[in-house]
């Protein structure tokens, strides 16, 4: 392969609109840093909430010097955002500017900006979203109770601005992030509390929630890489729909991180729940779209539940009061069959709470009053015992009983007739 790499220092666009009628509107790129002219650009526009509308066409692109003057249908701009990428001659790509002509009707004091923060294995990226567009700068301050850092941000669309990757360890012994928005004069400041950890292989860390009732200890083999983990107390969440939902819903984040070993969970409940049982830690398995139960330790004097996880999911509380359910068996209650039509022992089971773990002492079955040895298909959640041969004519028994991974019970004893 043969070819040629070229770098050039990051450019900047400065933009302004220099004709307009009914159909179309002319703007004038011009470098703004960094020296080499325009040649092309791509536009795109973005609606007053941030969301991508459609690539717009240039009617007609003009190179002036080292500026570009295109001409843009009017409609493509109409109460919206443009996002203009221009090309410098070496066909580089110049930093996003953002230009609209409509009159905002809310300033940068009215905003209420929203934090997302990405862990990558090189770094993290703070992330800064405005509910609706403002014109606007953005800066960042990592900050505790004595100290802080600064961090710019760079507008990458409309309503978004973002870091550049800052390390790991810059969450050290940090609280808070502080969020600046600015705009002729006005500034709007807004503080969001973070209990950020940067960790990884070989350290033992202990991450806790904000409201300091949701905890987790990593261990030194618990990480493939450096990450940085937080806990967030989230308000849209799965709804718990089976089961006593006692706690609120914790986020381990980053959410998608892929770990090499388990990790401890602790979770506090209210001091009334001391006397209440067969409390467990629950997590959201995305796959199979269902809470998950975990085996959990309950230390009731102290109100504390504790666990160990695999994955950095949303975890909460929940009470499992719920005998399982049988929910079909043959052969049936009462009914009579010919001796040639009762082959096996087909029992149905479910439970859609704590569930019902795979082990012999989840259930028994007794067949005429004698324990039987059985299969049990946990995908299809199915009991089965054959016959190794045919029945004898009369009256028989079936004694069922299964037990769910918090205890409750269910039993069931049936008497059917071959004949």
């Amino acid at each position: 392969v043969r070819g040629m790499i070229v770098g050039t220092f990051p450019m900047t666009l400065d933009v302004k609109e220099i004709f307009r009628d009914r159909k179309v509107v002319t703007l004038a790129l011009s470098p703004k840093q960094g020296g080499l002219p325009i040649r092309d650009a791509v536009v795109y526009n973005f609606t007053p909430y941030g969301f991508p509308d459609e690539k717009v066409e240039i009617i007609h692109a003009e190179q002036v010097k080292k500026d570009l003057h295109i001409t843009l249908p009017s409609k493509s701009l109409r109460d919206r955002i443009l996002q203009i990428i221009g090309i410098n001659q070496l066909g580089g790509m110049v930093s996003p500017y953002h230009w609209s002509s409509m009159k905002p009707k809310l300033s940068v004091i009215d905003i209420r900006p929203s934090l997302k923060i990405a862990n990558t294995e090189r770094g993290l990226f703070f992330q800064v979203e405005m509910d609706q567009y403002v014109p606007a700068q953005a800066s960042m301050k990592l900050a505790n109770d004595n100290t802080f850092m600064s961090y710019p941000l760079e507008q990458i669309g409309p309503n978004t601005f973002l870091t550049e990757r800052l390390s790991h360890h810059v969450v050290n012994d940090m609280k808070y992030v502080d969020v600046e928005l600015s705009n002729k004069g006005q500034i709007r400041e807004t503080r969001f509390h973070y209990q950020l950890t940067a960790t990884g292989p070989g350290e033992e860390s202990n991450i806790i929630s904000n409201d300091r009732n949701c905890s987790i200890q990593t261990q030194p083999n618990t990480f493939y890489q450096t990450n940085v983990t937080w806990i967030d107390q989230i308000k849209e969440f799965v709804p718990v729909k089976d089961g006593f939902h006692l706690s609120p819903v914790y986020q381990l984040q980053p959410y998608d991180l892929l770990l090499k070993n388990k990790f401890r969970i602790w979770i506090q409940y209210e001091r009334d729940l001391a006397a209440h049982t067969n409390l467990g830690i629950y997590y959201y398995d995305q796959k199979a779209g269902e809470w998950v139960y975990t085996p959990t330790e309950n230390n009731q004097r102290k109100q504390i539940l504790s666990a160990e996880l695999s994955q950095m999911a949303a975890v909460t509380v929940i009470q499992d009061l719920d005998s399982p359910q049988i929910k079909n068996m043959f052969p049936a209650n009462s009914a009579r069959y010919q001796i040639q039509d009762v082959n096996e022992i087909k029992i149905v089971v479910d439970d859609p709470i704590s569930g019902i773990e795979s082990e012999e002492a989840s259930f028994d079955l007794l067949f005429n009053d004698t324990p039987i040895f059985f299969a049990y298909q946990p995908v299809k959640k199915e009991i089965s015992y054959p016959f190794n041969q045919p029945l004898t004519a009369g009256q028989h028994k079936i004694e069922f009983k299964v037990r769910d991974r918090m205890g409750n019970e269910s039993a069931e004893t049936i008497y059917f007739v071959v004949y």
